[in-house]
Protein backbone atom coordinates (compact mmCIF):
# COMPACT_ATOMS: atom_id res chain seq x y z
CA UNK A 1 0.00 0.00 0.00
CA UNK A 2 2.56 1.97 0.90
CA UNK A 3 4.34 1.91 -2.91
CA UNK A 4 0.98 3.11 -4.55
CA UNK A 5 0.72 5.83 -2.08
CA UNK A 6 4.45 6.97 -2.94
CA UNK A 7 3.70 6.57 -6.58
CA UNK A 8 0.14 8.40 -6.52
CA UNK A 9 2.17 11.75 -4.21
CA UNK A 10 4.90 11.47 -6.80
CA UNK A 11 2.52 11.77 -9.74
CA UNK A 12 0.87 14.75 -7.75
CA UNK A 13 4.03 16.59 -7.24
CA UNK A 14 4.41 16.14 -11.17
CA UNK A 15 1.44 17.60 -11.78
CA UNK A 16 2.17 20.82 -9.72
CA UNK A 17 4.93 20.96 -10.99
CA UNK A 18 4.08 21.14 -14.03
CA UNK A 19 1.22 23.49 -13.54
CA UNK A 20 3.65 25.56 -12.00
CA UNK A 21 5.43 25.84 -14.63
CA UNK A 22 3.11 27.22 -16.93
CA UNK A 23 1.16 29.45 -15.11
CA UNK A 24 3.71 31.31 -13.01
CA UNK A 25 4.93 33.04 -16.28
CA UNK A 26 1.74 33.13 -17.78
CA UNK A 27 0.62 35.22 -14.20
CA UNK A 28 3.54 37.55 -14.69
CA UNK A 29 3.42 38.13 -18.50
CA UNK A 30 -0.31 39.09 -18.13
CA UNK A 31 0.76 41.71 -15.22
CA UNK A 32 3.63 42.63 -18.26
CA UNK A 33 0.95 43.34 -20.28
CA UNK A 34 -1.43 45.31 -18.27
CA UNK A 35 1.54 47.06 -17.83
CA UNK A 36 2.06 47.57 -21.23
CA UNK A 37 -1.83 48.73 -21.70
CA UNK A 38 -1.21 51.22 -19.45
CA UNK A 39 2.02 52.65 -20.57
CA UNK A 40 0.93 52.30 -23.93
CA UNK A 41 4.21 50.45 -24.56
CA UNK A 42 5.33 47.90 -26.64
CA UNK A 43 5.07 44.30 -25.54
CA UNK A 44 8.46 45.06 -23.46
CA UNK A 45 7.25 44.95 -19.87
CA UNK A 46 5.36 41.24 -20.68
CA UNK A 47 8.32 39.90 -21.89
CA UNK A 48 10.52 40.84 -19.30
CA UNK A 49 7.96 39.56 -16.70
CA UNK A 50 7.75 36.37 -18.40
CA UNK A 51 11.53 35.61 -18.61
CA UNK A 52 11.39 36.85 -14.62
CA UNK A 53 8.70 34.57 -14.08
CA UNK A 54 10.86 31.37 -16.13
CA UNK A 55 13.51 32.20 -14.34
CA UNK A 56 11.82 32.56 -10.79
CA UNK A 57 10.31 29.36 -11.20
CA UNK A 58 13.75 27.43 -12.16
CA UNK A 59 15.48 28.66 -9.18
CA UNK A 60 12.72 28.12 -7.43
CA UNK A 61 12.46 24.37 -8.24
CA UNK A 62 16.62 24.44 -8.73
CA UNK A 63 16.66 25.07 -4.68
CA UNK A 64 13.73 23.18 -3.83
CA UNK A 65 15.42 19.76 -5.83
CA UNK A 66 18.85 20.17 -3.76
CA UNK A 67 17.10 20.43 -0.53
CA UNK A 68 14.85 17.45 -0.86
CA UNK A 69 17.63 15.60 -2.14
CA UNK A 70 20.21 17.01 0.88
CA UNK A 71 17.60 15.31 3.22
CA UNK A 72 16.96 12.25 1.21
CA UNK A 73 20.92 11.37 1.72
CA UNK A 74 20.79 12.63 5.00
CA UNK A 75 18.02 10.64 6.20
CA UNK A 76 19.14 7.53 4.04
CA UNK A 77 19.67 4.00 5.64
CA UNK A 78 23.36 4.00 4.36
CA UNK A 79 23.56 7.04 7.15
CA UNK A 80 25.27 5.80 10.28
CA UNK A 81 23.89 7.49 13.33
CA UNK A 82 27.53 8.43 14.13
CA UNK A 83 28.11 10.18 10.82
CA UNK A 84 24.99 12.37 11.42
CA UNK A 85 26.23 12.98 14.91
CA UNK A 86 29.73 14.15 13.32
CA UNK A 87 27.94 15.84 10.60
CA UNK A 88 26.04 18.06 12.92
CA UNK A 89 28.51 18.69 15.19
CA UNK A 90 31.02 19.77 12.36
CA UNK A 91 28.19 21.80 11.02
CA UNK A 92 27.88 23.51 14.28
CA UNK A 93 31.44 24.58 14.60
CA UNK A 94 31.68 26.23 11.12
CA UNK A 95 29.18 28.03 12.42
CA UNK A 96 31.11 29.11 15.59
CA UNK A 97 34.06 29.52 13.73
CA UNK A 98 32.75 31.77 10.92
CA UNK A 99 31.10 33.94 13.47
CA UNK A 100 34.15 34.59 15.06
CA UNK A 101 35.95 35.14 12.31
CA UNK A 102 33.12 37.73 11.20
CA UNK A 103 33.91 39.66 15.10
CA UNK A 104 37.84 39.65 14.84
CA UNK A 105 38.42 36.82 16.81
CA UNK A 106 41.20 34.43 16.54
CA UNK A 107 40.59 30.74 15.00
CA UNK A 108 43.11 29.07 16.64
Amino acid sequence: MNDKRAMNQGFGDGISRAFELVVTPMAFAGIGFLIDLLAGTTPAFAIAFAVFGVIGTFVRMWYGYDHEMRSHEASGAWVRPADRLTTTLEDENDIWRSSRATQGGDLA
